[in-house]
């Protein structure tokens, strides 16, 4: 995969495979002494024919065990003001926020994730005080009240999540907190979720990717939807802002699929949560979907069908029983129903939306958002029609 990436992109003179702190470091030594990178453990660079090549007889760096130890984010070269200052976070646009990461990799092994091959099938914390430290100093020394974790998975061990919240809580910092990425259900309950809460927790986002029992399987996602509904529940009556995500266009996936999907969709909406964000299947590289697909000649050379699995437009189904097209009408139906249903059960819901953004609130949730920029659109043209 990596000798592939080079093969397409001659602009990219190395790959660095896995953690890289200790491997980038010593390469970026060794050309500042020799003029070369020389051999680097989990390194790929180019030979004198601009072939991709490993410069190591280990493919990768071993994961590193003391997280503790790698240094905060220098955040000396960026200007952090400008960015704090435009109120760019993630989940949260009224206060300054920073995105924090408190965990690295994840036990599971879905098959259409690229995380397996990265970090492999270890989850490795850092330590709730080291964490928390790094919130105290971002706060005193550059005004952060909101932090969103970037974690791949944070929640995977419940001790560790309640010595978080705990460390928190003590620390007294009056800041707040969020979950922008996948989510994962079985270590949740309403007890900790209501600690988290508590803690200063506003948003989480469930990855459910599929309700259906047939692609869990398939996609080896270890997901109990009916955890997940009790979880959505408890998320709700905490008060939290909560997105569900699914995926469609699964190689395996059948129309009954999307049915579930569908139902699930609407059972969310009566529940009360606020967002559900419908995406498309990408066979990223690295990926055991990718293996499968690349073995049965279904991938083209090159990466052209590689897309954010965001793009509406550019969504392309790998499933037998539908076409693109269809998977882009999907994807905009889930989303458009969950967002009819979530309305017909609560009203008032729309209608607050509504003032807040007539208001110029700060949008919080995925429609607020779209709706304020379609209404700042308006706003712009009116005036410049003016």
């Amino acid at each position: 995969c990596p000798e592939e990436i080079m093969k397409e992109c001659p602009a990219i003179d190395a790959v660095f495979l896995g953690e890289a702190e200790a491997s980038l470091t010593l390469a970026i030594e060794n050309f500042a002494d020799t003029g070369s990178f020389g051999a680097v453990p989990g390194m790929l660079s180019r030979n004198e024919r601009g072939e991709a090549t490993r410069t190591h007889s280990s493919l990768r760096m071993s994961r590193i065990d003391r997280v503790d130890a790698i240094p905060s984010p220098d955040w000396t070269g960026v200007d952090l003001d400008y960015y704090l200052g435009a109120k760019c976070g993630i989940t949260q646009k009224e206060k300054p926020s920073l995105p924090i990461i408190a965990t690295r990799g994840c036990p599971h092994s879905c098959h259409f994730c690229t995380v397996p091959n990265m970090w492999g099938n270890r989850w490795i914390p850092r330590s709730a005080e080291s964490v928390v430290q790094e919130m105290r100093d971002y706060r005193d020394r550059y005004g952060v009240r909101h932090f969103d974790f970037i974690d791949l998975t944070l929640v995977i061990n419940r001790k560790w999540v309640v010595q978080f919240c705990n460390e928190l809580e003590r620390a007294n910092l009056g800041v707040t907190w969020a979950l922008p990425i996948g989510t994962r259900s079985e270590a949740l309950d309403q007890e900790l979720i209501d600690q988290m809460a508590h803690s200063g927790l506003t948003h989480i986002l469930f990855s459910a990717e599929s309700a259906s029992k047939e692609t869990i399987e398939a996609i080896n996602k270890k997901l109990n939807p009916d955890h997940l509904a009790m979880c959505l529940r408890s998320a709700v009556g905490a008060n939290l802002i909560v997105k569900l995500v699914f995926i469609n266009g699964f190689p395996e996936q059948h129309w009954h699929d999307v049915w579930a999907n569908w139902k699930y969709i609407v059972f969310a909406a009566w529940v009360g949560i606020h967002d559900v964000v419908s995406l498309g299947f990408v066979p990223y590289p690295g990926t055991e979907f990718y293996d499968r697909l690349k073995a049965e000649g279904r991938l083209e050379e090159g990466f052209d069908y590689i897309y954010l699995n965001n793009d509406l437009k550019g969504m392309r189904s790998w499933s037998p029983s539908f076409s693109d097209q269809r998977l882009r009408q999907i994807s905009a139906f889930s989303m458009a129903m969950f967002y009819f249903f979530q309305f017909l059960f609560r009203p008032m819901r729309f209608l607050r939306t509504f003032f807040r953004m007539l208001t110029f609130r700060a949008p919080r949730t995925n429609f607020e958002l779209i709706l304020s920029n379609r209404l700042r659109g308006v706003f712009s043209f009116m005036k410049a029609g003016t």
